[in-house]
């Protein structure tokens, strides 16, 4: 069977801009995830910075002057956004609406959940945090505490150190590919198709057509991209493995602090027995008459 030429190249053309059209998709998932890896990497000192002090912060304060106020404004302004879309052709107007519905039940879904008082934070960092935060404000107070008290402050402080030993011991034992294997199933495919995907692009044709002057760059770029790929889901470990090593040192550090301010808070006076004058008196004088 023999195909036409005109169909053969058509056929050509299609392959080749699914090909393209396959690249450009890994050039742009490469370039964004690497790009973010890095950012992220820079700016991590200050983003843990940020989340100590943001965590150390009651749930009543993080609500009200934080979460709720960067909700509002965040809502408003996408809300103007998918707004201004409408009437602005069909696409746009379809779009808009889209973007509106979903803004409004995010809105509402926040509202009820705040309504009915059930917002916890998710995170389980900020909730460590925020126990050791409410520790130590606890113990500034400079109030004296009583023994049951101090005991049960005592408890908490040592679960604080016990689960930063554990997350410190859980993370040095955790290889690179512990990492790979936690991750989603979406992910793993997208962390190999985005590393493989180049180097099928690139060796396939070098071998068959050889490498001239004029495709060396091309092919290295390629190979270059494959590296960027498969050096984004390491970096992302690399960043994960310092950030938990640091929380872990981090809780022990705060449990070490509140023990030791616990021991230095003032005891309880004991108290004393109240015994009554008239009941000593006649105990002594029922013993002295025994003895008689």
């Amino acid at each position: 069977m023999t195909i036409d030429k005109p169909l053969l190249s058509t056929l050509r053309a299609v392959e080749k801009l699914i090909w393209v059209g396959l690249v450009g998709a890994d050039v742009a998932y490469v370039a964004v995830t690497f790009i973010a890896q890095l950012l992220s990497m820079l700016l991590s000192h200050r983003i843990d910075r940020f989340e100590r002090r943001l965590h150390s912060i009651p749930d009543e304060r993080y609500f009200t002057e934080f979460t709720t106020p960067v909700l509002a404004f965040v809502g408003g302004l996408a809300g103007g956004i998918s707004t201004s879309m409408i009437g602005e052709g069909p696409g746009a107007t379809v779009l808009g609406f889209a973007m509106s519905t979903l803004i409004v039940l995010a809105v509402a879904r926040n509202q009820y959940s705040e309504a009915i008082g059930r917002r916890p934070r998710s995170v389980a960092r900020a909730r460590w945090r925020q126990q050791a935060a409410e520790l130590s404000r606890i113990l500034s107070d400079g109030s004296v505490l009583a023994v049951r008290e101090r005991r049960r402050l005592q408890q908490r402080a040592v679960a604080l150190g016990e689960i930063g030993s554990r997350i410190t011991a859980a993370v040095r034992i955790r290889t690179w590919r512990d990492a790979f294997h936690a991750e989603s199933r979406k992910s793993q495919a997208a962390i190999v198709i985005s590393a493989a995907l180049p180097i099928a692009v690139s060796v396939w044709p070098s071998i068959r057509h050889g490498v001239s002057g004029s495709t060396f760059l091309g092919y290295a770029i390629m190979l270059a991209l494959s590296a960027a790929a498969a050096a984004t889901p390491v970096l992302r470990w690399v960043q994960a493995r310092s950030s938990l090593l640091a929380l872990g040192h981090e809780l022990s550090e705060r449990s070490r602090d509140l023990l030791q301010r616990l021991s230095q808070t003032a005891l309880p006076r004991p108290r004393l027995p109240r015994v009554r004058p008239a009941t000593a008196t006649r105990h002594l004088v029922r013993r002295r008459a025994r003895s008689a």
